[in-house]
């Protein structure tokens, strides 16, 4: 049971909003209230705010899309947990897109909103487990290794619930090494650096990247098809290699290889899976070249009865 949790409900539906406080009342969660998102962005900003929305009732088609994509927008390293509540299936198939880590239709049975509420809370527990140990990595800011594998794990459970693909993009920086030899780590560090945050802005607002080890990057793209996975990894590849990358000693030019790998929706893949395909694909990118993008042929997996 999901007892004890504090939930921000948003709602400008007042049949739907007393059915969602009453049902998650019953569940032992802790409840404030916004009527709108505007109320909402006030509270979250205040001091020790909760840390799950639930968006339900409101009103327009692409409104609870919307609301996500604000709020993925307005605390990009805030570990916020969005849950949309939906009679539309259309409006939450939007909200996965722009973000929400759980989607609920109206009208709702009260242990399936349980269990969405038990999923969220695991992923809270999780954070506050690694926080100020290994969540993120010092030089850049990123997810570290093991979070973001773990964030990876809880994409994947998430996509085979709703049928729906993850993409990750495992990136390596080109020549690494030289740059460390010929410049020393330092400037290493100030390259690394700076490629973090050229990835994290060439990325959606609601995708996860961590460092994966060394010169290596691991982002994870849900809700996301090969072709559009290839949209994201050229961006991200052009943000590296178009404008050099300045540090103390000059300027440096720096080129990226993406290896591409996206699930199936018909089988049961785990993180390692995806992470070994990606893996494959980006070997062949440096092998033919590097500064390119090539994209695994298959993620192997689990098939789904």
């Amino acid at each position: 049971m999901p007892r004890g949790l504090r939930v921000l409900l948003v709602c400008g539906d007042d049949d739907a909003g007393h059915s969602l406080g009453e049902a998650m009342g019953a569940a032992g969660c802790l409840i404030e209230g916004a009527a709108d998102y505007e109320e909402a962005l006030a509270k979250l900003k205040g001091q020790d705010p909760a840390r799950v929305v639930v968006l339900g009732g409101l009103a327009g088609s692409r409104e609870p899309a919307e609301a996500c994509r604000r709020l993925r927008a307005t605390f990009p390293d805030r570990e916020l947990q969005v849950l949309v509540v939906a009679r539309d299936p259309t409006d939450l198939e939007r909200a996965v897109a722009a973000g929400a880590d759980e989607v609920l239709r109206l009208p709702f049975a009260q242990r399936e909103l349980e269990v969405r509420l038990r999923g969220l809370r695991r992923v809270l527990d999780l954070h506050r487990a690694v926080a100020g140990q290994v969540a993120r990595d010092p030089l850049t800011t990123l997810w570290s290794h093991a979070m973001v594998v773990e964030v990876l794990a809880r994409e994947l459970a998430r996509a085979e619930r709703a049928q729906q693909a993850v993409s990750v993009l495992l990136i390596d920086a080109d020549g690494f090494a030289r740059i460390n030899d010929q410049h020393g780590h330092r400037v290493g560090d100030e390259v690394l650096s700076e490629l973090a945050q050229r990835i994290k802005v060439a990325l959606r607002s609601y995708d996860l990247v961590g460092r994966f080890g060394g010169d290596e990057f691991l982002v994870v793209l849900p809700n996301c098809g090969r072709a559009n996975a290839i949209e994201v990894a050229e961006r991200v590849r052009k943000a590296a290699s178009e404008v050099p990358v300045l540090v103390l000693k000059g300027a440096l030019d720096v080129t990226l290889s993406v290896g591409v790998a996206t699930t199936m929706r018909d089988r049961r893949s785990s993180a390692p899976d995806v992470v070994r395909a990606a893996e494959r694909a980006l070997d062949d990118a440096k092998r033919m070249g590097r500064d390119r993008i090539e994209i695994a042929s298959t993620v192997h997996g689990e098939k789904l009865a």
